[in-house]
C-alpha cells in the first residue's frame, strides 16, 4: 500500500512530535505480522471485507486494549464495532494461545442496581448486579478464568448514567 499525501502528512507530523519529545530515541514500530495475519485469515473465514482503515482501527484496538483496562468504541451502526472486537479476540486466541472470553451486556435493558449491584440501606447486605456478578466469577477463578483472556463488553447506545458509574 502506497501512503496517500494526507497520510504522508500526517505521518510526517506525527514523527515530528515524537523526535520533539523523545530526542535521539529511534521509534521501531512492533511486529504485528502474525496478529494482522490471524485478522485477515479470520476476517475472511467470516465473510468479512478486510479495508486498510477496517484493519487500521483493529490495530489501534488491540494496542489501546493493551495499555488500558476500559476501551469504549463509538460509531455508527453497522460500522463494524462488533466485528472488529470479536475478530480480534479470536485472532489474540490463535497468536497468543490464551482463550478469549467475552461477556456481553445490554446495558440499556437494566436498572442501575440490576447492572451494578446495590446495598440495602438498612441490612447493610451487598446484592450484586450482572457486571459485578461476572466480575465476582472472574476473579473467584473457580473453573480457571486466570487463565483466559475476559472482556466484558457494554454493547449498547451509550448512556450517561451506566458510563458514569462505570467510573466510580
Amino acid at each position: 500500500m502506497i501512503p496517500t499525501h494526507k497520510q504522508k502528512s500526517t505521518l510526517t507530523f506525527s514523527r515530528s512530535i515524537e523526535a520533539e519529545s523523545f530526542p535521539g530515541v529511534e521509534y521501531i514500530p512492533g511486529n504485528l505480522t502474525k496478529l494482522t495475519d490471524a485478522i485477515r485469515n479470520i476476517a475472511a473465514e467470516n465473510h468479512f471485507e478486510v479495508t486498510d482503515t477496517w484493519m487500521t482501527k483493529v490495530i489501534q484496538l488491540y494496542q489501546i486494549q493493551s495499555i488500558h483496562h476500559g476501551v469504549m468504541m463509538v460509531g455508527q451502526s453497522g460500522a463494524g464495532k462488533s466485528g472488529a472486537w470479536k475478530i480480534l479476540l479470536q485472532a489474540l486466541q490463535q497468536v497468543e494461545g490464551i482463550e478469549g472470553v467475552s461477556h456481553i451486556i445490554d446495558p440499556k435493558v437494566m436498572s442501575k442496581e440490576a447492572l451494578y449491584g446495590n446495598l440495602d440501606s438498612t441490612t447493610r447486605e451487598w446484592t450484586d448486579g450482572l457486571f459485578t456478578s461476572i466480575l465476582r466469577k472472574i476473579v473467584d477463578n473457580l473453573r480457571g478464568e486466570d487463565t483466559k483472556r475476559h472482556w466484558i463488553v457494554f454493547d449498547g447506545d451509550v448512556d450517561p448514567e451506566w458510563v458514569e458509574n462505570l467510573n466510580r
